[in-house]
């Protein structure tokens, strides 16, 4: 018989069980505060590193924190390990702010990176506004969490203009050139230079120079979405030209609620949605799980690129599908599109994403149930749908529409009998492009005026144009020359904006197509749905610095 006392399945499960109900008392100052070990090991690398076999407290019961913690943070990061609950409802705004900033930095010091994350969460959800941006920011870097400090730096780049000015006086000089000197910020001239020097004034310091580079634009890209099998694998790609390479950014999957609701009636998946991008975000708004079902996402959805997340960013005021999505600074414009029972809707909502506020715009002149051909031009949404132009004037909400194309023309080169709404449109913009079909090859296709023709392997003639003038009502905003244009090589056409206000032969004669083979076309098989390009900014250039941005003119 063996000389080992083994135990039988039952003393196993009862000594396992004993094990997982364990307690440790953390004792701060005069508190005690009694904490599941096991949970507290399985979610502090701190204490999982401390209650091992190689430390002196393995065998210990209570453990004595050293640091000068608040007692209220420390229940709460108790709660949390208890029961993955991050309540701070019960404080002020302020004070909930506060008091998560004080939690972060505990998570930071035990080493609890699932906090960090449900915090990080908190925070951008909630708290990426300019009265907290620069202590976001701050205690980022401070604390070295990667992820919140790029959040915190993006929103302070796109709102450097309404940053309290005590904030930004307050920053470090390495710090306060880590803004002004990036590409990405947004700022007027007057305003850059105040900030530096009141910054000084309050340093007792002029080692910034009073000088400094104006950047031509900030660096966005062109982005358009594709998929491949997303009905299996829920899987989406995120495309962009950034005027010389197009290249596949990132994927991601819708949010989990409509996944779920996909996959549950797979025979009414979501349909007629829109995605479009703000700086560094995706929206997804509207459509309906299956056409005719009257059962409709009413949630305007917010995709973080930097956090990788999705967060519900508002509900729409009106059930609708197929309509035009669009930003005009910092507002979403659902346009159109078709509601409840199939109706064709004339309405705009309009929502500010810095307020959440949403209101109503004009009616829009004519209708539409599949998406029409639509550009942004000087901040002024232009959509062409049948025979009829609309742009809509933001300042004045209101909209401007030209009924019949035919008064436009000027100088028939050929028959202009092409329907609009199905012509793409480019500018001599480097960075506008459309996707196209040409000879059964998907390619994305850009008009420049500039490249070296004879050694451009993608290059492709225009021959034939067609120049029309836009009327008296359009030109009070802008003096631009649209064209229909025709291409030497393949029966496409193309409408072309140009800013003339001449007609001039040989302005044709210096443009031609740019016809770039994509790789992957199968993944643009859904260009009925995602078929618009918008504008994104990408990550990977978020901390990139204006070059000799010291030497600049105001």
């Amino acid at each position: 018989m063996s000389d080992f006392n083994l135990k039988s399945g039952e003393e196993e499960k009862s000594d396992e069980n004993e094990k997982q109900h364990e307690t440790i008392t953390l004792i701060l100052k005069e508190e005690r505060f009694e904490v599941d070990k096991q949970k507290l090991i399985s979610k502090s690398q701190y204490f999982a590193a401390l209650l091992s076999a190689n430390y002196l407290e393995y065998q210990q019961t209570e453990h004595v924190i050293k640091y000068e913690i608040p007692t209220v943070s420390l229940q709460a990061f108790i709660n949390w390990i208890h029961n993955d609950n991050l309540d701070t409802s019960k404080h002020e705004l302020n004070e909930d702010f506060d008091h998560l900033l004080t939690l972060l930095e505990l998570s930071v010091l035990f080493v609890a990176d699932n906090l960090v994350e449900d915090i990080t969460d908190r925070l951008e959800k909630n708290y990426l506004s300019r009265q907290y941006l620069i202590d976001i920011w701050s205690l980022a870097q401070k604390l070295n969490i990667n992820v919140l400090q790029d959040l915190a730096l993006a929103a302070c780049l796109h709102h450097f203009n309404e940053l309290p000015l005590y904030s930004s006086y307050e920053l470090p000089r390495e710090d306060l050139l880590k803004l002004v000197g990036n590409i990405n910020m947004k700022s007027m001239d007057s305003h850059l230079l105040n900030t530096i020097q009141e910054w000084m004034i309050h340093h007792h310091e002029d080692t910034i120079p009073l000088k400094i580079k104006k950047i031509k634009h900030i660096d966005f890209v062109q982005a358009i979405i594709s998929s491949e099998n997303h009905c299996i694998t829920n899987e989406f790609f995120i495309h962009c030209w950034d005027g010389s390479n197009f290249f596949e950014l990132t994927s991601f999957k819708y949010p989990k609620e409509i996944i779920d609701r996909n996959i549950s009636d797979s025979k009414n998946r979501l349909i007629g949605e829109r995605i479009t991008g703000h700086g560094y975000d995706l929206y997804l708004c509207g459509g309906e799980f299956g056409i005719g079902t009257g059962k409709y996402n009413t949630k305007v959805w917010r995709y973080s690129l930097i956090s990788k997340k999705w967060f519900l960013e508002a509900e729409m005021p009106n059930r609708r599908r197929h309509m035009i999505a669009v930003f005009l600074n910092n507002k979403l414009m659902l346009v159109g599109g078709v509601g409840y029972c199939r109706q064709k809707l004339d309405s705009v909502d309009i929502y500010d994403i810095c307020t959440g506020i949403w209101t109503e715009g004009a009616k829009i002149p004519v209708t539409f149930v599949s998406i029409p051909e639509y550009y942004i031009i000087h901040e002024k949404l232009i959509i062409y749908i049948s025979a009829c132009i609309c742009m809509y004037i933001p300042d004045k909400n209101i909209w401007e529409a030209i009924p019949d194309l035919s008064h436009l023309v000027r100088k028939h080169r050929w028959d202009i009998g092409i329907q609009l709404c199905n012509v793409p449109i480019l500018t001599l913009e480097p960075l506008s492009c459309c996707i196209d079909d040409i000879m059964d090859i998907m390619v994305l296709r850009t008009v420049t005026d500039t490249c070296n023709a004879e050694n451009c392997e993608y290059i492709e003639k225009i021959v034939r144009a067609t120049c029309l003038k836009y009327p008296a009502a359009f030109r009070k905003y802008f003096d631009e020359t649209f064209f229909f244009v025709e291409s030497s090589k393949y029966d496409k056409s193309v409408t072309i904006l140009h800013e003339t206000i001449v007609w001039e032969h040989d302005i044709i004669d210096k443009l031609h197509f740019h016809n770039i083979p994509i790789q992957n076309p199968h993944k643009f098989h859904r260009q009925e749905i995602f078929g618009t390009f918008f504008t994104l900014m990408d990550p990977k250039l978020l901390h990139a610095k204006k070059l000799n941005f010291i030497e600049l003119d105001i």
